[in-house]
């Protein structure tokens, strides 16, 4: 146990010597690295020997070595030391500004229409820090170390990933006038089945889709003609009148004001989904991802503006 008389300051002091003296090989390599008397060193080196109450480096031979006390406690003092360099780091990152690399990887168009336009405004609050943006249809390798965060539609965090809600984005099934006026609009879910269909999802053996009306909850099985994970494409084949389309309400309400658009069973509804980043555990701390989060989510519930 520490004596009350050694603060945790000299602690560290005392185990920075150590590592520095196992470094150097030496009391007297250490004092010229340090640019102090080897006195010094020697008095804080018997400090930290007194407080573990045993001996860390042989005295009296000509060749310098550490104890099989001292060699069992260097790569504690080191993690320790770097731990707490570490620390500190952070705080003070946290008070002064944010610089360095934020990469954010993002779907196409989630990327192109909400995290594109509020890059200015956020950049401009840290002028000295730099960002890295990449859109791809692949996700990134949060592990590998790909990128800083990554935005997933419908996906939760899992012991390896940490995920932050972002928003919640509701999907629509719909169709042009001119696909319901070649085909029989459908007035309840079955219907849906005799029905050329437009997809989110690019997996083959996604052909279910799941219908909410108050407490009843219907599964019918569709036939998809096209596919794309990119809304914009399956927005522009429901415009063309190819099928019934499930299309993010977000990016679809000038098309059903102008009439474009109808909505499909009305009175379903499809299951919400979450939009989240996710990170890798540890990062989370990191100022320029909590900074960038923070503005994320604020700006986005103040704009009402939910992620696709």
């Amino acid at each position: 146990m520490v004596a009350k008389s050694t603060t945790e300051g000299a602690v560290l002091a005392d185990l920075t010597i150590f590592a520095q003296v196992a470094e150097c090989g030496g009391l007297a390599a250490a004092a010229r690295a340090l640019n102090v008397q080897k006195a010094k060193v020697t008095r804080q080196l018997q400090r930290l020997e007194a407080l573990v109450g045993m001996r860390l480096v042989h005295r009296g031979s000509r060749h310098f070595a550490l104890t099989e006390e001292g060699r069992a406690l260097l790569p504690f003092a080191r993690r320790g030391i770097e731990e707490i360099e570490a620390g500190l780091a952070v705080l003070r990152d946290q008070h002064g500004p944010l610089s360095g690399i934020l990469r954010i990887a993002a779907p196409y168009t989630y990327g192109r229409k909400v995290i594109g336009p509020r890059l200015g405004p956020f950049m401009a609050l840290h002028p000295a820090l730099n960002v890295s943006l990449t859109l791809s249809s692949q996700k990134a390798d949060l592990l590998a170390d790909e990128a800083d965060i990554a935005i997933r539609i419908g996906e939760a965090g899992t012991e390896s990933l940490i995920a932050r809600k972002l928003s919640t984005e509701q999907f629509l099934l719909c169709a042009a006038p001119a696909h319901l006026a070649r085909a029989q609009p459908p007035r309840r879910p079955a219907d849906l089945t005799a029905h050329r269909f437009v997809d989110l999802r690019v997996d083959p053996a996604s052909r279910d889709v799941i219908l909410h009306y108050g407490s009843q909850r219907r599964r019918v099985m569709v036939t998809p003609v096209l596919r794309s994970n990119e809304p914009e494409v399956v927005i522009d084949a429901a415009l063309a009148g190819v099928g019934i389309a499930i299309v993010p309400a977000s990016m679809t309400s000038a098309h059903f004001a102008a009439g474009r658009l109808v909505r499909v069973l009305p009175n379903w509804e499809l299951p919400l989904r979450d939009v989240n980043a996710l990170y890798a555990p540890g990062r989370g701390g990191a100022p320029r991802i909590r900074a960038f989060l923070d503005y994320l989510v604020d700006d986005l519930a103040m704009n009402e503006f939910a992620l696709v």
